[in-house]
């Protein structure tokens, strides 16, 4: 479970309860893999996602990832987009 101090601000939670980190270091990096879809299609899909089983509830841009984990401490180190992955890094401060 993840160790945060108001898990209700996190958006992202969903696939963050998944971490300790409090484990992390100061100036650590984590990296976040995830579904990328373009605007179009989030705005599309993102209302039937929450009726599948498979436990996500929505795809998220890479501003919504950032800005979710801003709130715990992190600041962004980069964002790569290739295909339908983006892979988002965050440091610990």
């Amino acid at each position: 479970m993840a160790n945060f101090k108001n898990k209700s601000k996190a958006a992202y939670n969903e696939k963050a309860d998944n971490y300790d980190y409090s484990d992390l270091k100061s100036n650590g990096t984590i990296y976040i893999a995830d579904v990328y879809l373009p605007a179009f299609w989030r705005v599309l899909l993102n209302p039937f996602v929450p009726l599948s089983k498979a436990g996500d509830v929505k795809f998220y841009s890479p501003k919504e990832i950032v800005k979710n984990f801003e709130q715990f401490g992190f600041i962004n180190t980069g964002i790569k987009i290739s295909g339908n992955i983006q892979v988002i890094s965050m440091q610990k401060q």
